[in-house]
């Protein structure tokens, strides 16, 4: 039987995910306000000044875009705040 404590920190684990993605979310629609386009790395995103650093994945991947500029991470954690097309 799975004990509440496991609960508790699957559930925080997922939350920190999720705050992690919507911080870069957040920087990529300033970029896009900006300028016009999404940018090709995540990493353009410090290099303009929207994000101070890569956010940690909590899974112990690493964040990135992918082709459709959507957040990612190289982990199996398989959520994103952004809504599908």
């Amino acid at each position: 039987m799975l004990s509440v404590s496991w609960f508790r920190k699957r559930y925080e684990a997922r939350l920190s995910f999720l705050k992690s993605v919507l911080q870069v979310e957040k920087a990529l629609e300033r970029y896009k306000k900006k300028y016009g386009k999404e940018p090709p790395r995540i990493e353009d995103l410090i290099t303009m000044g929207l994000l101070r650093e890569i956010p940690i994945d909590p899974s112990g991947g690493t964040l990135y875009l992918d082709s459709n500029g959507r957040v990612r991470s190289t982990s199996e954690f398989p959520l994103s705040v952004r809504q599908q097309d």
